[in-house]
Parts: C-alpha cells; sequence; structure tokens
C-alpha cells in the first residue's frame, strides 16, 4: 500500500500495477532505440441491456455479443397474415398508380398532346391498369 496526502489528510491507497507488454514496434529517441510497451489488454464487461430496433426485440450479452428476444405478444401478425397483407398493400399500390396514371391520361386528352397520351396509353397497357 502507498500512504497518500490529500488536503492534509493522508490515506492508503492499494498499489496496483498494470501488467505491460512489449510490442514488435522499435522507436527511436534521441538515438536510443527501445521497444514500445503497451497495457495488456483487459476485458471490459459490456453492460447487459434489452433493446428495440425497428420493433425487433434484442438484448445485449455480457460478452458484447446479441441475442434476439423471443415475442411473448398475442397480437403479432402470423406469416400467413402478413403474406395476405402485403398483397393488399401491392394491390391497393397497383390500384394508386393506375388512377394517378389516368388522371394524367385524362390531362394530357384535355390539352391535346398526342405524344404524351400514346406514352401513357402504352405505360397503361404495361401496368395492366382497368380503364
Amino acid at each position: 500500500m502507498t500512504t497518500l496526502c490529500y488536503r492534509g489528510i493522508r490515506y492508503d491507497r492499494p498499489d496496483t500495477t498494470l501488467e505491460m507488454t512489449e510490442s514488435d514496434i522499435l522507436a527511436h529517441y534521441r538515438g536510443n532505440a527501445y521497444h514500445i510497451r503497451y497495457p495488456k489488454h483487459m476485458d471490459i464487461p459490456q453492460p447487459t441491456m434489452l433493446c428495440k430496433y425497428r420493433g425487433v426485440a434484442y438484448r445485449t450479452l455480457a460478452d458484447g455479443s446479441i441475442a434476439h428476444v423471443p415475442s411473448t405478444s398475442r397480437n403479432e401478425l402470423t406469416p400467413v397474415a402478413v403474406s395476405v397483407a402485403q398483397d393488399e398493400l401491392h394491390r391497393i399500390h397497383a390500384q394508386n398508380i393506375c388512377s394517378r396514371l389516368n388522371e394524367r391520361l385524362a390531362a394530357a386528352k384535355a390539352h391535346g398532346d398526342a405524344n404524351l397520351i400514346a406514352i401513357l396509353e402504352r405505360e397503361s397497357q404495361e401496368l395492366v391498369c382497368p380503364r
């Protein structure tokens, strides 16, 4: 133990030794060569936390790795429900594109732009939009 004094108060501090490792790097200072020494790597335990990213729960572990947390919620969508929801989403998206295309086609006909009308009708046929 080392005895230290701060503002007149003496206290003992335990001696801490830091284990040093000598590297292969050779340095020079004022003509003297020496190997660089650095402290030996010490593992620092990481805190464990329960986190959520974009709705997916996970846990960080003490070793720094990540573990998936199984969901306990009863109102989650099943894979079939997700598939149905995605199909409905694709159908609505295609319907919105076709309705916007029909609006543009009507505006082109109102302006009498034959070139734009031909382009929009071709696009409508490619998307298989109802008229």
